[in-house]
């Protein structure tokens, strides 16, 4: 728990992460800062997307059910870590889409609710990400994260709806970019 604690606090100093509530999910769901700088570019994600909810509300919910948002997270990793091998990984996707249903399932709250299956959707709709992609040189992350997602597969985006959305976040700057089909011009 120190490391990851030492590693969020160095992040957040260096401006690498953003100073909110979604940080105390290192020590609340043991979560490290970039599994927690995920939860929030999706939450920003959110915002984008006019949820209306504001991240102080979306902080909330995460902070009230982090054995949900721990799970989302495996969840995540497993769908799209590149270490892992395909064979076996979309029963293991089926398994742990199964399971946080489950426990979301047993959220008393509807907006918990709500702003929990929206985590899901997001990370079912995602197509790609370069979470995993580390600088050759130094080993680090980059300083960014990008999702490419498929607006279909999510239902609250308003239409007309593009055939890809490109979601980017860092703590300096976000944006989306919109394709209307295969090919970007």
């Amino acid at each position: 728990m120190r490391k990851r604690f030492q590693d969020a606090f160095a992040a957040a100093w260096r401006g690498e992460a953003e100073v909110d509530r979604f940080n105390s999910l290192v020590l609340r769901a043991g979560l490290d800062w970039q599994q927690a700088a995920l939860l929030r570019a999706y939450a920003k994600y959110l915002r984008q997307a006019r949820t209306p909810y504001s991240q102080d509300y979306i902080e909330d919910a995460v902070l009230a059910h982090t054995d949900v948002i721990a799970a989302l997270v495996r969840l995540f990793e497993v769908r799209f870590d590149p270490k892992l091998a395909d064979e076996g990984r979309q029963a293991q996707v089926d398994t742990l889409v199964a399971e946080v249903t489950r426990m979301i399932d047993e959220v008393t709250s509807l907006d918990a609710d709500r702003i929990l299956r929206s985590y899901l959707t997001l990370i079912n709709a995602t197509l790609r990400t370069n979470y995993f992609v580390r600088d050759e040189e130094v080993g680090e992350a980059k300083p960014y994260l990008s999702f490419k997602l498929e607006p279909k597969a999510i239902p609250d985006l308003p239409q007309p709806r593009p055939a890809f959305e490109i979601f980017v976040y860092s703590p300096r700057i976000e944006g989306v970019h919109l394709r209307f089909g295969p090919v970007a011009r």
